[in-house]
């Protein structure tokens, strides 16, 4: 069988290699000055030869209508054997990507629902791109199969693949937010009766000090179609400060005619919050307490107090002492 016209450059380039690695520096100016000549030589020789190649033809398979999917993973390309004088093959690798074959998949569909195109199909227009002396050998694969599916449609909600890190003294102040959080997506029944969330690629952001905003990509799922590629999401970031309170310890849900006595009378309180929100956190808006069932129930004098209500958007708040002494008065 002959080599095909690549298989022959390579070839060659390695003899080269090989030889060039035994010369010294003054054999090797001559032998450049030689190969030149012979590779010129060859060259032209080539090109005037009739030799085989096998070149690499791109499909462009036209869209379908939201209804109709193909169920199978398609070619996106063939490969065509083609004999020919060696000058014309290096224009027909060239020219591959140019010449592409657009097949219309609407116009290939039946009754059945699955089509199968012989390749051999294709050399009409395969020749059209070539030399009349070319000759066509072989096409690889030697047939398209086609199987198209009646597409239902289905509203499936976006998980966000995310690693998220925050720069020192900044705090998540929400949910992050994804827009829109869910999409309709078309596919055969049996794929949309498996697919619970359709998920993003991995969104990496590192050292966030202020409310973020990205567009990230949504996951392929074979045999399914998007309403759309991508999601819009918000990561919702602010500076956080400490804040800090004596807070007088309140009595809940004591029987008429008790009281609370606590020992000490008021706890300190830490918290973190919003810089923003900072200037409008007052004392008043907390509430720690003990909680008479909580108390009856305790066999010592001594009970963690609990957090009864804050301020919104508060976090890690700390009590201190962690506990208090107490006493059930009667009036």
């Amino acid at each position: 069988m002959k080599m095909g016209i690549w298989q022959q450059i390579r070839k060659t380039l390695s003899d080269i290699l090989v030889s060039l690695s035994h010369l010294r520096n003054g054999e090797m100016l001559s032998f450049l000055y030689f190969l030149l000549i012979a590779t010129a030589i060859w060259f032209l020789h080539t090109t005037q030869s009739e030799l085989q190649s096998t070149i690499t033809y791109p499909i462009h398979y036209t869209e379908l209508p939201g209804h109709i999917t193909v169920s199978n993973r398609l070619p996106n390309s063939i490969q065509v054997s083609i004999k020919d004088k060696g000058a014309r093959l290096y224009a027909y690798h060239f020219k591959r990507k140019k010449n592409a074959l657009n097949i219309d998949l609407m116009a290939l569909k039946n009754k059945d629902g699955i089509c199968r195109v012989p390749t051999k199909n294709f050399e009409s227009r395969i020749y059209n791109q070539l030399n009349p002396s070319a000759q066509i050998l072989r096409i690889q694969p030697d047939s398209l199969v086609v199987y198209f599916v009646e597409n239902e449609r289905k509203n499936i909600p976006i998980e966000l693949n995310a690693d998220i890190t925050l720069a020192d003294q900044h705090m998540l102040t929400g949910e992050i937010e994804i827009l829109p959080k869910s999409i309709n997506v078309s596919a055969p029944s049996e794929i949309l009766e498996s697919i619970k969330t359709i998920e993003t690629e991995k969104l990496v952001l590192n050292e966030l000090s202020d409310t973020t905003y990205a567009s990230i990509t949504l996951k392929e799922i074979d045999g399914l179609r998007f309403e759309q590629q991508k999601v819009d999401i918000m990561v919702p970031v602010e500076a956080f400060t400490e804040c800090s309170f004596d807070i007088s310890l309140q009595a809940i849900d004591f029987p008429q005619g008790y009281s609370l006595r606590t020992f000490p009378q008021k706890v300190n309180i830490r918290a973190l919050v919003r810089e923003s929100l900072y200037p409008q956190i007052k004392a008043e808006d907390f509430v720690i307490g003990i909680k008479y069932e909580d108390l009856i129930q305790t066999s010592g004098s001594l009970i963690q107090p609990q957090i009864i209500s804050t301020p919104s958007d508060i976090r890690r708040l700390i009590i201190k002492p962690g506990q208090v002494e107490c006493l059930i008065e009667k009036l």
